[in-house]
């Protein structure tokens, strides 16, 4: 079951001993909570990391505007659809690697492949003026604040895109804010960063904690990669009978 902030460092504050389970009732009751919340965000942004985790996963669409090349997938007046891109998002691959940006314009629905930024770069310097109906090429890369879409040649009107993006969440700042991630590595690193920060001689050795992180995080990723190796099946050459085309 998810946990809030407020109960993750409740469940960091027990394995210091400083907790009984509901000892904090603030985020900000003391020193000791506020610190154990900058380890249970650091903590996070570790788990997050360490996987392509099916929860971050998240589907955003836009629409084009004639002669627009560039769109910011972090500035909520450009997303549609889906929540706009956060500081450490990236675009999702399938395990051929084929970018997951479609073009789903009405009756003309259709794959666009990923090109470099610096080709896309190249086309919008060289050749300015030359918009194209259907663009085929799409770059993407990350900005100040989330993802930069960049099209080679602009689309000549409005046109519907959708792209498949993982989104890790920010940082936990409100004590009900409940966390996306697993949360039995997240509490068991922030409690071995704790543990890093008291010293031996005060808490005992880390090692153990991220030991135990170690083999909690694997856990939770061969669980998580059940659901993985199922999306994989969408990826697959079948036709629309069901048949395998070699």
């Amino acid at each position: 079951m998810a946990k809030t902030l407020l109960e993750l460092i409740n469940e960091v504050g027990k394995n210091l001993r400083r907790s009984t389970g509901s000892t904090y009732t603030a985020i900000n009751q003391n020193a000791d909570s506020i610190f154990i919340m900058q380890a249970i965000n650091e903590a996070k942004r570790q788990v997050e990391g360490a996987w392509k985790w099916d929860c971050m996963r998240e589907t955003i669409t836009f629409a084009s505007v004639g002669g627009t090349r560039s769109y910011d997938l972090g500035d909520a007046g450009v997303v549609v659809t889906g929540n706009p891109a956060r500081d450490r998002s990236y675009v999702a691959h399938t395990a051929r690697h084929q970018l997951q940006f479609w073009d789903k314009t009405a009756d003309s629905e259709y794959r666009l492949t990923e090109c470099p930024r610096d080709y896309a770069e190249h086309i919008a310097t060289v050749d300015p003026d030359t918009d194209i109906e259907r663009p085929s090429l799409v770059a993407l890369h990350p900005n100040s604040d989330g993802l930069e879409v960049r099209f080679p040649w602009a689309p000549t009107g409005v046109r519907t895109y959708k792209v498949e993006i993982y989104n890790p969440q920010d940082d936990l700042a409100v004590a009900n804010t409940t966390l996306t991630v697993p949360w039995r590595p997240v509490v068991l690193a922030a409690t071995a960063l704790c543990f890093d920060e008291r010293g031996e001689e005060l808490g005992g050795a880390s090692s153990l904690w991220w030991s135990r992180f170690d083999d909690s995080l694997s856990r939770e990723i061969g669980r998580d990669a059940t659901a993985f190796d199922m999306q994989l099946i969408a990826d697959t050459n079948y036709d629309t009978a069901g048949y395998w085309n070699a």
